[in-house]
């Protein structure tokens, strides 16, 4: 993993456990458009929230819309985003039409 990948410090901060099949995602991702799909439990939401970091650290006035298709997992990404992101002073919400 290159020195300058930022998200690895959800890691090291002890939030998430390192998984190298996720940071090979990341990378991945970062390049090029990707579907990723994955058993439950195996970290979709630590993926999409490393993808969310890097962005926000190449283009920091930008924003990241995280869709989920029920009420329930639309609040446990906000609250495990918030989890991540916070810590560097992002603005975490969400939003439901139910």
């Amino acid at each position: 993993m290159a020195e300058e990948f930022a998200a690895p410090s959800l890691i090291h901060g002890g939030i998430a456990e390192r998984r190298e099949y996720q940071e090979r995602i990341v990378q991945t991702r970062l390049r090029e458009n990707t579907l990723i799909i994955l058993p439950t439990g195996l970290g979709k939401t630590v993926i999409a929230a490393m993808v969310a970091i890097e962005r926000l650290r190449t283009f920091p006035d930008g924003r990241i819309l995280a869709w989920a298709p029920t009420k329930p997992l639309v609040e446990q990404h906000c609250m495990r985003f918030k989890e991540f992101l916070n810590r560097r002073k992002y603005n975490v919400s969400s939003y439901s039409s139910c």
